[in-house]
């Protein structure tokens, strides 16, 4: 068992637990929450997919099946939706939703190749992964899953955290699309994107 000395967050203690998973020669790497609402029933599920090189990353997603999301709070239910918009510009996976679902599992050979140091350590985490995996070309798939709810109080409250996750998700779809579109891969969608900023800047300039 690992100990952190100081409270580093879930993203720091997250990426404590991959080092000394890694360390000790483990494939893939599993996160379930301790809150109860994760069923480890289904840990094969999140675990076969990289096991047969289907994906490289898997997390839960508790929006799949209609009838799970009718029972959902309400709320939840409207900041899920807000959140998972978000980082799908982000992070570029436009198929996936729930991005603040702790059930995951990774590739370890894909987890050596992220720079733990610059992950979010706070609630940011989920999300911030997600586009780090992004620049990698990571093969990311949602596992559909049950939520379960109790009469627990999340310590993620969306009000008090949507503007701060906001500037995160505006910061890393800047670089997404600098990395993608400059960096690692120059095309005619790169030329035309310069074209369209210059294009929004000159209407802006003239209408002033």
């Amino acid at each position: 068992m690992i100990f952190c000395e100081q409270n580093i967050g879930v993203g720091g203690a997250v990426m404590t637990g991959y080092r000394a998973a890694m360390a000790d020669g483990y494939d893939c790497l599993v996160k379930i929450d301790g809150d109860g609402q994760m069923d480890p029933a289904l840990l094969p599920s999140f675990v076969m997919p990289i096991a047969k090189g289907r994906a490289d990353y898997t997390k839960g997603n508790r929006f799949y099946n209609l009838e799970d999301v009718a029972s959902m709070p309400k709320f939840r239910l409207i900041g899920n939706a807000v959140l998972s918009f978000m980082c799908k510009a982000s992070s570029g996976y436009w198929h996936l939703f729930d991005p603040t679902n702790g059930y995951t599992a990774i590739s370890a050979k894909v987890a050596a190749m992220l720079p733990m140091t610059k992950i979010s350590n706070r609630y940011f985490f989920e999300t911030d992964i997600l586009f780090r995996l992004g620049t990698l070309g990571a093969v990311v798939k949602d596992v559909p899953m049950k939520a379960i709810y109790g009469d627990e109080e999340s310590n993620l409250k969306i009000s008090k955290i949507l503007g701060g996750f906001f500037l995160g998700h505006i910061k890393n779809f800047l670089k997404r699309i600098f990395y993608n579109y400059f960096i690692r891969g120059f095309s005619i969608a790169s030329v035309e994107l310069m074209f369209s900023i210059l294009f929004l800047f000159f209407v802006c300039a003239t209408e002033v």
